[in-house]
């Protein structure tokens, strides 16, 4: 099994696949559930192109095949997909600012808050407080240096 290795970055790190594969996918379950021919309007492709794809291509055809079976229109709108809004990339549902004393409050928004984003505001926080110095922010965070760096790049954060 490994004697071509194939090393395929995730869905997230390939934005200008995402498209082209959600349209091929449209086009594959329309025809295997006898829909008539589809595409996605602007705000979706938008959307489908935001989202950070935790899933990769399995989790992009399953709300795709949801979309086609639910939805009986021409044109699949973002209010078709079942993508959660809030997780889409570079959007930030809270901010999380220390006070003086270091301490940080957190409210949560009507709709919930996915923890995620809050690991994502903490780190960043902290990475703030140390002025980038990761070594330093996973002390505070009571975590090792290398669970610090894989979770900057998970998460896509840059030094501020």
């Amino acid at each position: 099994m490994n004697v071509v290795p194939i090393d395929l970055p995730p869905l997230r790190d390939r934005e200008g696949d995402i498209l082209l594969i959600a349209g091929r996918t449209l086009e594959e379950y329309a025809a295997l559930h006898g829909a008539p021919a589809r595409s996605f309007s602007d705000t979706a492709a938008s959307l489908l192109e935001g989202y950070p794809w935790p899933g990769n291509v399995r989790e992009l055809r399953n709300v795709i095949e949801r979309a086609v079976l639910l939805s009986d229109k021409e044109i699949i709108g973002a209010e078709d997909l079942s993508i959660d809004r809030r997780a889409t990339r570079g959007d930030s549902p809270t901010e999380l600012a220390p006070d003086a004393n270091g301490r940080i409050k957190l409210e949560f928004p009507a709709e919930g808050l996915p923890l995620e984003d809050v690991e994502k505001e903490v780190i960043r926080a902290a990475l703030e407080h140390t002025r980038d110095n990761v070594t330093r922010a996973a002390e505070l965070l009571h975590i090792s240096r290398d669970t610090l760096r894989y979770r900057i790049g998970k998460y896509r954060l840059k030094p501020s």
